[in-house]
């Protein structure tokens, strides 16, 4: 189950609203021009996979997927576990991509926070979480607290899997609680 959390620009220690239903959640990820899908199945794979077999495994799964699968280009990104008892995450930079890109939750969780005008919107995802964001949203990752994470990039080329930080220090103001 997905959690949404809504906070105003202004007022970013209390959320607005937390949505936990998937019929509150998808009307405000589309008013921004994400989509979330759940992907299924899941494929295993080893703790030490390539990033060329962690790509082919999973291949066929986000060929199968609507949005996904229109983007052909992929790179991996691992992520390290943040300590269960950090006082608190290390703030990762607020970034964007010039092209619509997608992003596959291979292995563990956290959190993806999104940043339109004078909303922001956090939402947790999990394994199997495939969202599609459209180019130039700003947004930024926080991996959950004992989990390591695995994430695919989806893009129409490899150039537009370069992201590029925003300069905003939102991220920085944000205090990211789990969801």
């Amino acid at each position: 189950m997905n959690i949404l959390a809504v906070y105003d620009h202004d007022q970013l220690q209390l959320p607005g609203k937390v949505l936990t239903h998937s019929e509150d959640i998808e009307p405000l990820l589309t008013g921004m021009g994400v989509r979330l899908e759940r992907l299924q199945p899941r494929p295993a794979l080893g703790q030490d996979d390539s990033d060329q077999t962690i790509i082919a495994t999973f291949e066929p799964v986000l060929a199968a997927s609507q949005t996904a699968g229109l983007l052909p280009c992929m790179r991996v990104q691992r992520m390290e576990a943040l300590p269960g008892y950090a006082n608190e995450a290390p703030h990762a930079d607020e970034q964007r991509f010039e092209q619509a890109t997608a992003r596959l939750q291979v292995r563990g969780a956290g959190v993806v926070c999104l940043h339109q005008d004078r909303q922001l919107l956090v939402l947790s995802c999990r394994q199997g979480d495939l969202l599609t964001l459209p180019a130039r949203l700003a947004h930024w990752f926080v991996p959950s607290a004992g989990q390591p994470s695995l994430v695919i990039h989806a893009a129409a080329t490899q150039q537009a899997l370069i992201a590029e930080r925003t300069g905003n220090d939102i991220a920085s103001r944000y205090q990211v609680l789990e969801l």
